[in-house]
C-alpha cells in the first residue's frame, strides 16, 4: 500500500511519476473508510485528492507556504504531512481535527475554519517574505463557494499590486456548501466553458495574470501546470476545475448533502446516524425552523429566509427553498452582507430571519450593531451551533452571548429544546425590535420544555433545588450544566440549576423576615395559622410552580398572565367542590403591545420590549357590566372587545376586561340557580374572574381600592352572595386598603 509508506512530502517526491494516480486512490479510499466510521467533510476533501498530491509533488512544504481556505479539504494534506494514520488505522480514525491545525505539524500554517480567508493570508506572507529577502513560493488555496466572501474580494484586489511569486489556485466545482449564487458564478462558468479563453474575466479584471486547467482531478496534468508556475515572480491565479464528491457516486451527484456527514455505509450511501437533512430522523433544531419559517411565509408576504451558504441549518430542503421563492434568500458565503441585506428588508417593511452559524456570525459583528440595532429594525438572527462542539476552535459557539448581548436593543434567547426554539420564533414575529435565537447542535434531553402552544417569554426556570452551589446555564449548555451537577453530586450536598430565561416566585425578604419564615411554603403555612375554621386557604404557589417554565408572568408586569390565574382558578375549583372548565372550551383573545408596572417604574426603557395579552373569554350566554363610579354603568354584552383597545398610560390593565374598576358585574344567563359569588381583588386579581362565570349565575368583581358604596358585609346581605373570595396580593394584604378591607369585613 502506497499510502502507508507515502506520509511526507519528500516521500511524495520519491514516487514514480505512473504511482501518483496509485497512491490518489489510496487516499479517496482511506478517507472514504475513515469518514464512513466517524463522519467527516467528505465531498470537498474526495475532490481535491488530486490537487493535493501535486502540491506536495512540486512545492517544499513548510518552506514553501501552502495555506488552505477554511480547510474542508485538507484530509489529503494531513494524510501525507504524517498523520495518514488517522484515516487509515481503524482505531485512530478521527483522532486529527478535522481542520488545520498548527499544533498538529508544521505544515499547518493557520488554524483555519472560517471562509475567503487563504488569499489574504497569502499577501500577508508573500509580503513578510518580501520584507526578509527570502525566496520561496506561497500558494493559497479558495474554492469558488469562497469567493462569494468580501474578504476574498479585498484580498485579490490587494494581491494584484504585489511584484513578487504568489500563486492563488482557484478550486472550482461549481458549489458552495449548497448551490451558488451570485453574478460571479456567471463568470466562473463562462470561462469553465471556454476553457479560460471567454473576453470577460474577474480575475484579469483586477490585474492578476490567470491560467485555466480543466483537468482538476487529474494527477499528472496539475503536477506539469504547478511545475511551471514554481518560483513565478508575480502574483498569478490558477483557475482549476475539480468534481466535489469525486470517485464516490452519492456524494458526487448531491454534494450538498454530503458536504458533511455522520457515519455511513459505503456500500450503499446511507447515513447511519440521524439528524441529517436528508434522512428521517427525530425532530432536530433544523426541524423546527423549517417548519416555522415555512408556516410563517406561507401566512405572511414578507417574511424572508436568509442565509449564507447553509440552507439545512433553517431546514430548508430545495423543495422548501423552491416553494418559498422570493421568500427565501442564499447570499452565498457572505455572512456581512446577510445581515446588512436583512438590514434593508426590515427597514422596507419585510420581516427577515437570518439563520448563520454561532461562529460565522461573528464575521457580522459589525453589520448586526450598525446595520442593525442602533437602526432598531426587526431583525430575527437565528443562530445554529451555540455551544460547545466537537468541531474545532473555529467552529465552537461560545462567544455568542458575549457580543450579541453587547449589542443594543437586541433580545438574546437560547433556546434549550425544540419546543422552546419553535415558542421563540412566534415571539420573535410579536416584537418590533431584533432578536437574536441561539442553540445547539442537538437539544437538550429530560429538561422541562415550553409547551409549543403556548406564548413564550424570557423566564429562569428551576431545574434543581438546593442550598450549597448554584449552576447557572443556558441554551445548549443547559445539558453540560445538569451533567455536571451529576457529577458533583457526591462531592456537595445540594444544587441549584437555573434555566436563564426564568424566574422562581419570590416573596421580598422584608416581608419574609417579618413574619418570621423563610420561604414561600412556610409563608403558606403562616397564612393557613391565622385563618378561622370558616376560611378555606388555596395553595396557588404550590400549582404555579409546578408550571413554572411556562407563561405564568408578564415579563414587563408582575401581575398574572391570564394562564397564571387559570392554574390558581384550577386550585380553588378543587377545594370548592366544582369541576374546573378546561382551558380548551375558552375562547383565545390576543392583545399587543402590552407594558406592564416594571416598563412604567423603568421610566419606559427601551430595554424592555412589549409583552402580548392573551385572554380567555368564557363559553356560555356571559354579558359584563361595569361600574366605573358610583351608579355609571357600562354594558359589555357578548365580551365585545372595544374594552382592550386602549392599555397604554394608567388604563394598561384594561386588556383584562375587569380591569381596576370598582365594580364589575359578570352575568351567566345559562346558569338560573341564582347563585352569587363576590371576588374581592387588587391588581392581581384581574384575570382571575372570567374563570368563576362557570360556576355562578353572578360574579361581582370588587376592587376594594377603588369601591365606597357598601362594607363587605352590607354588601354580601344585598346581593344574597353566597361565597366571598379573597384574590390578592401579599404586599397590598399589608396596606392601609387591606386594613380597610378587614374592617369592613367585621362591620
Amino acid at each position: 500500500m502506497l499510502l502507508t509508506q507515502t506520509t511526507t512530502p519528500e516521500d511524495v517526491k520519491a514516487l514514480d511519476r505512473a504511482e501518483l494516480p496509485l497512491l490518489c486512490g489510496e487516499i479517496r479510499h482511506a478517507i472514504l473508510e475513515s469518514s464512513a466510521a466517524v463522519g467527516g467533510h467528505v465531498a470537498p476533501n474526495l475532490g481535491v485528492v488530486e490537487l493535493t498530491v501535486a502540491l506536495h509533488r512540486v512545492f517544499n512544504s513548510p518552506t514553501d507556504k501552502i495555506v488552505f481556505d477554511v480547510s474542508h479539504q485538507t484530509y489529503a494534506h494531513k494524510a501525507l504531512t504524517g498523520r495518514a494514520y488517522t484515516y487509515i488505522d481503524p482505531a485512530r480514525y478521527g483522532e486529527a481535527s478535522g481542520f488545520a491545525n498548527p499544533d498538529e505539524s508544521e505544515h499547518d500554517l493557520f488554524a483555519m475554519g472560517h471562509t475567503s480567508t487563504s488569499v489574504s493570508l497569502g499577501c500577508g506572507l508573500a509580503h513578510a517574505r518580501d520584507l526578509a529577502g527570502d525566496s520561496y513560493n506561497v500558494i493559497t488555496i479558495i474554492g469558488d463557494g469562497s469567493l462569494s466572501g468580501g474578504l476574498a474580494f479585498e484580498g485579490f484586489n490587494n494581491a494584484a499590486e504585489l511584484d513578487s511569486n504568489l500563486i492563488i489556485i482557484v478550486n472550482d466545482n461549481d458549489q458552495s456548501i449548497a448551490e451558488n449564487h451570485g453574478g460571479l458564478y456567471r463568470n466562473l462558468a463562462e470561462l469553465r466553458a471556454s476553457n479560460g479563453t471567454c473576453e470577460r474575466n474577474v480575475f484579469r479584471a483586477m490585474g492578476l495574470d490567470y491560467r485555466y486547467l480543466d483537468a482538476g482531478n487529474d494527477v499528472l496534468a496539475l503536477v506539469d501546470e504547478l511545475q511551471e508556475l514554481r518560483n513565478i515572480d508575480h502574483p498569478i491565479v490558477l483557475h482549476v476545475s475539480t468534481a466535489k464528491g469525486k470517485g464516490f457516486e452519492p456524494a458526487q451527484s448531491d454534494p450538498e448533502r454530503w458536504h458533511h456527514v455522520g457515519p455511513f455505509d459505503m456500500a450503499t450511501g446511507r447515513k447511519l446516524c440521524p439528524g441529517h437533512p436528508s434522512e428521517p430522523a427525530p425532530r432536530t433544531y433544523a426541524d423546527i425552523t423549517g417548519e416555522a419559517l415555512s408556516a410563517a411565509i406561507e401566512r405572511d408576504p414578507q417574511v424572508v429566509g436568509i442565509t449564507a451558504a447553509t440552507p439545512y441549518i433553517m431546514g430548508f430542503t430545495p423543495e422548501l427553498r423552491a416553494a418559498a421563492g422570493k421568500q427565501f434568500v442564499d447570499v452565498g458565503i457572505a455572512e456581512e452582507h446577510a445581515v446588512t441585506m436583512a438590514a434593508g428588508l426590515a427597514a422596507g417593511g419585510a420581516r427577515p430571519f437570518v439563520a448563520i452559524y454561532d461562529s460565522f456570525l461573528q464575521r457580522a459583528y459589525d453589520q448586526i450593531l450598525l446595520d442593525v440595532c442602533e437602526q432598531h429594525l426587526p431583525v430575527c438572527f437565528l443562530v445554529d451551533r451555540a455551544g460547545l462542539i466537537e468541531d474545532g476552535v473555529t467552529h465552537q459557539g461560545v462567544y455568542g452571548n458575549a457580543f450579541l448581548t453587547q449589542m443594543p436593543g437586541l433580545t438574546v434567547l437560547n433556546a434549550a429544546t425544540c419546543d422552546e426554539l419553535q415558542a421563540m420564533i412566534r415571539y420573535a414575529l410579536t416584537l418590533d425590535a431584533p432578536v437574536a435565537i441561539r442553540y445547539g447542535k442537538t437539544e437538550t434531553e429530560n429538561v422541562a420544555v415550553w409547551p409549543r402552544e403556548k406564548p413564550y417569554a424570557p423566564m429562569w426556570p428551576l431545574l434543581r433545588t438546593g442550598d450549597e452551589l448554584a449552576i447557572l446555564a443556558c441554551g445548549a449548555m443547559v445539558g453540560q450544566a445538569m451533567r455536571a451537577a451529576e457529577l458533583l453530586e457526591e462531592k456537595c450536598r445540594v444544587f441549584d440549576v437555573f434555566r436563564l430565561h426564568g424566574t422562581t416566585i419570590m416573596l421580598p425578604r422584608e416581608y419574609r423576615e417579618e413574619i418570621g419564615v423563610a420561604c414561600e411554603e412556610d409563608i403558606l403555612a403562616y397564612v393557613n395559622s391565622q385563618m378561622g375554621e370558616k376560611v378555606c386557604c388555596v395553595d396557588t404557589f404550590t400549582p404555579l410552580v409546578a408550571h413554572n417554565s411556562e407563561y405564568l408572568y408578564f415579563r414587563t408586569d408582575h401581575h398574572w398572565t391570564a394562564l397564571g390565574a387559570w392554574y390558581a382558578y384550577e386550585e380553588w375549583a378543587k377545594m370548592a367542590g366544582f369541576t374546573p372548565v378546561t382551558l380548551d372550551r375558552y375562547e383565545e383573545i390576543v392583545q399587543e403591545p402590552f407594558l406592564g408596572s416594571f416598563y412604567y417604574k423603568a421610566h419606559q426603557s427601551s430595554a424592555l420590549l412589549p409583552d402580548q395579552v392573551y385572554g380567555y373569554v368564557p363559553p356560555g350566554d356571559v354579558h359584563l357590566y361595569i361600574n366605573q363610579g358610583h351608579n355609571d354603568t357600562l354594558t359589555y354584552r357578548g365580551y365585545e372587545q372595544t374594552l382592550i383597545t386602549n392599555i397604554h398610560g394608567t388604563d394598561k390593565y384594561l386588556c383584562f376586561l375587569t380591569g381596576d374598576f370598582p365594580l364589575c358585574t359578570f352575568v351567566n344567563n345559562d346558569i338560573t340557580d341564582g347563585s352569587a359569588c363576590l371576588l374581592v381583588k387588587d391588581s392581581n386579581g384581574n384575570p382571575f374572574g372570567y374563570y368563576l362565570t362557570q360556576h355562578y349565575q353572578y360574579v361581582y368583581v370588587m376592587d376594594y381600592r377603588k369601591y365606597v358604596n357598601h362594607t363587605l358585609t352590607r354588601f354580601v346581605d344585598y346581593y344574597d352572595v353566597d361565597d366571598v373570595i379573597f384574590c390578592l396580593s401579599s404586599d397590598q394584604a399589608q396596606s392601609g386598603g387591606g386594613n380597610k378591607l378587614l374592617n369592613g369585613l367585621i362591620k
